[in-house]
C-alpha cells in the first residue's frame, strides 16, 4: 500500500469538539429563534422587558454556584494528577456547587418581594424570580456536568443536553400557551420562566444518566488516595481556583445587574414612561440582541473547547501550539465577524420588519451590526487568556469594558436615549478586544495578516453581497416568493460564496505552519 493511502486525516480534539458544539449550537439557536419570535408574539415587548429584567439576578446566583465551579472542573479534569481520580473532582465540584445553588436558591425565594421591589425597581417581578430560584440547582448541576465532559475533551454530551434543555424549555412554554388557549387567556412572562426551569430540569436527568453510565465503565482505583481522603485532598485546590473566578464572575454580574436596572430607569429620565421603557428594553434585550449573539455558535464552542486544551498545552510547554492556536481562531472570529456585520447592517432592517414585525428592532440590528466581529473575537481571546491562567487580567479587561457602557447608560441615555446604550456597547467593546489583543500578544506572540483575516473578507463580502442581491430580486419577482422567503435565501447564498472564497485562501496560521517546520501539528 503507498505511504499517500496510508495517511489518515486527523482531526484535532479541540476542532471536532468545537464542530459538535457549534452543529448543536446552531440547530438549539434556530430553536431559540423562533421560540423568542413565538414569546415576542405572545407576552409582548413588556413582558420580553419583565423577563429581561430578571435574567441578571439569575446570572448573579449563576456566578456563585455554577460558572466558575464548570471552568475549575474543565480545568482540573483536563490537567489531572496522578494521585487524583476524574470520579474525585467531578463529585467534589458538584457538592461544592450544589451546596451553593441550594443555599442561593433558599435565599432568592425567601427575598423575591425586597428584591423585585428595592432592586429592580419593579414588583411584577417577584414571582418571576420564587421560580428563577428553583431553576438555579438544576443550571449548577448542568454546568458542573458539562465542566466533567468538556475537561475529558468530550463535547457531543453538552451538546446533546443543550439540545435537551432547548427543546425542554420551548415545548414546555407551547404546552403552556396551548392551555392558556383553551382556556381564553394568554401566557406571560411567568412561563417563559416556567420554560427556562423545565429546560434545565430535562437537561439535568439527561446528564445524571450519561454521567452514571460513563462513571461505571471508567472508574478505575486511585493508587494513592482512596475514598473519602481523596475528597478531602482535592477540596482545597478546587476551591482555591473557583473562588477568585467565582469573585470575578460575581463582580462582572453585579455590574450587568446594575446596567440591567439602569436602562429602564435612564430611559423614564430621557421621557419614556415605565411601560414603554420596558418595551425599548424588551426589544432590544429580546429580539435585537439575540439576533446578533445567534452566528456566535460558533465562536461560543471554540472558546469552551479552548480553556482546557491551551491549559493543557501551557502545562505540557508546547508553547508554539498556543500561538498556532491563537492565530488561527483571531482569523476564524474576524471573518466571521465580517460577514456577519455585513448581512445584518445590509438587512438588519428588513429582518426586524419581516419577523418580529417591530420596526425599532431592525434598526437596533442594524446599529449593532458593527458589534460582531469585536463581539466574537473578544469571547475566544478571553477563553485563551483564561486557558493560560490569565483571569485576573481578563477579570479587570470585563470591568474596564462594562463601566464604560455604565457610563453610557447613567450619563448619555437621558440625553440621546436608546441610541447612547448601542454607542456605548461598540465603544465598550472595542475597548475589550483591544485590550485582550495586548495581553495575549505578550503571552503568545500570534501571526496575523491584515489582508486575509479583514481586507480580503471585506471586498469577498461586497462581491458575495452583489451577486445575492440579484438571487433575491429573482426569487421574489420572477419566482413570486414571499418577501421573507426570498431574503432567507439571498443571504444564505451570500454565506455560502463568502464561506467556499474565504476557504479557499491559507490563513495565517496554515501560512505560519507551513513555514515552521517545527511547529506541532494540530
Amino acid at each position: 500500500m503507498s505511504a499517500g493511502r496510508e495517511k489518515r486525516i486527523k482531526i484535532s480534539p479541540t476542532v471536532a469538539g468545537a464542530l459538535i458544539l457549534t452543529a448543536s449550537g446552531l440547530i438549539s439557536r434556530v430553536i431559540g429563534f423562533f421560540y423568542r419570535i413565538f414569546l415576542s408574539n405572545t407576552i409582548g415587548a413588556e413582558g420580553m422587558g419583565l423577563y429581561s429584567l430578571i435574567m441578571p439576578v439569575f446570572t448573579i446566583c449563576f456566578s456563585l454556584c455554577g460558572g466558575a465551579y464548570q471552568t475549575t472542573i474543565s480545568a482540573f479534569i483536563a490537567a489531572r494528577r496522578r494521585d487524583v481520580s476524574r470520579h474525585h473532582i467531578c463529585i467534589t465540584g458538584i457538592g461544592l456547587s450544589l451546596g451553593s445553588a441550594l443555599l442561593l436558591s433558599g435565599a432568592l425565594y425567601a427575598f423575591n418581594e425586597p428584591i423585585a421591589v428595592n432592586i429592580l425597581i419593579e414588583p411584577r417581578c417577584a414571582s418571576l424570580i420564587r421560580l428563577l430560584a428553583l431553576t438555579l440547582p438544576f443550571s449548577a448541576l448542568h454546568a458542573c456536568i458539562n465542566g466533567y465532559y468538556y475537561g475529558l475533551k468530550n463535547s457531543g454530551i453538552p451538546a446533546t443536553s443543550q439540545l435537551v434543555e432547548q427543546s425542554g424549555r420551548v415545548a414546555c412554554v407551547y404546552v403552556l400557551w396551548y392551555k392558556r388557549i383553551l382556556a381564553g387567556s394568554g401566557i406571560s412572562a411567568a412561563d417563559a420562566v416556567w420554560g427556562m426551569l423545565a429546560g434545565e430540569a430535562l437537561a439535568v436527568v439527561f446528564l445524571l444518566l450519561s454521567l452514571l453510565f460513563h462513571t461505571r465503565k471508567n472508574v478505575a482505583p486511585t493508587p494513592a488516595l482512596k475514598g473519602s481522603a481523596s475528597y478531602k485532598h482535592i477540596t482545597r485546590p478546587i476551591l482555591a481556583m473557583s473562588v477568585p473566578l467565582m469573585l470575578n464572575r460575581l463582580l462582572l454580574s453585579l455590574l450587568s445587574g446594575i446596567e440591567a436596572v439602569w436602562i429602564p430607569l435612564r430611559l423614564q429620565t430621557f421621557g419614556l414612561s415605565n411601560a414603554d421603557a420596558l418595551s425599548i428594553y424588551g426589544v432590544l434585550n429580546g429580539m435585537s440582541m439575540p439576533f446578533i449573539l445567534f452566528p456566535s455558535a460558533l465562536t461560543n464552542s471554540l472558546a469552551v473547547v479552548l480553556l482546557p486544551d491551551v491549559a493543557e498545552s501551557r502545562a505540557c510547554g508546547k508553547e508554539d501550539r498556543i500561538c498556532v492556536t491563537a492565530t488561527r481562531n483571531i482569523h476564524i472570529c474576524l471573518t466571521f465577524g465580517i460577514l456577519f456585520t455585513g448581512i445584518f447592517f445590509c438587512f438588519g432592517e428588513e429582518m426586524g420588519s419581516m419577523i418580529f414585525d417591530q420596526e425599532i428592532a431592525g434598526i437596533y440590528i442594524k446599529n449593532l451590526a458593527l458589534l460582531c466581529p469585536f463581539l466574537y473575537l473578544s469571547t475566544t481571546l478571553g477563553s485563551i487568556l483564561n486557558g493560560l491562567g490569565r483571569t485576573g487580567i481578563t477579570f479587570v479587561q470585563n470591568c474596564v469594558s462594562t463601566l464604560i457602557r455604565l457610563g453610557f447608560v447613567y450619563i448619555l441615555i437621558p440625553v440621546f436615549g436608546m441610541k447612547a446604550y448601542l454607542w456605548g456597547i461598540l465603544v465598550s467593546q472595542l475597548a475589550l478586544t483591544a485590550m485582550n489583543l495586548i495581553s495575549l500578544k505578550k503571552e503568545a506572540p500570534f501571526a496575523f495578516s491584515f489582508w486575509r483575516s479583514v481586507l480580503f473578507p471585506s471586498i469577498l463580502f461586497c462581491v458575495s453581497f452583489l451577486i445575492g442581491k440579484q438571487f433575491e430580486l429573482f426569487f421574489r419577482d420572477m419566482l413570486g416568493l414571499s418577501p421573507l422567503i426570498s431574503l432567507a435565501g439571498c443571504c444564505i447564498i451570500i454565506m455560502a460564496l463568502f464561506l467556499v472564497g474565504i476557504w479557499r485562501l491559507p490563513s495565517p496560521a496554515e501560512r505560519t505552519i507551513s513555514a515552521s517546520p517545527a511547529a506541532p501539528p494540530l
